[in-house]
């Protein structure tokens, strides 16, 4: 049974990923961790994507054909961006975002003994 089944709705995949993301926002300003922050931080912090670079293992296995995809831009050049791969997905496919816990938990335990705003730029 999949999530529209489950609420007994089924008015368009539009309105699937808008519930799904004020769903995933309410997490993140109801989280105690987050009063403090404004809104703007705490609207930036949960929409990051539950996503990882592809490895040469993702190569060999087939996941991905390569670890950068590259793209011919208007001047001619070739820019090159890593490959990234979703660790999961929601039911139209698309990333999932990371939750509030794990977010605020990374952020704590790269920061926890920055002393300066250079240090804190250094870390970030």
């Amino acid at each position: 049974m999949n999530r529209l089944e489950e609420r007994g709705e089924d008015d368009g995949d539009e309105n699937l990923i808008g519930r799904d993301a004020h769903d995933h926002a309410d997490e993140f300003f109801d989280h105690a961790r987050s009063e403090d922050a404004t809104a703007a931080i705490r609207f930036f912090l949960s929409s990051i994507p539950d996503e990882r670079f592809a490895t040469e293992e993702d190569v060999d296995q087939g996941l991905v054909k390569s670890l950068t995809n590259k793209k011919k831009k208007k001047d001619g050049t070739i820019q090159e961006t890593p490959v990234t791969i979703s660790n999961s997905t929601n039911l139209l496919g698309f990333s999932q975002f990371l939750s509030m816990k794990v977010v605020s938990g990374k952020l704590l335990q790269a920061c926890h003994n920055v002393t300066t705003v250079e240090e804190l730029d250094q870390v970030l």
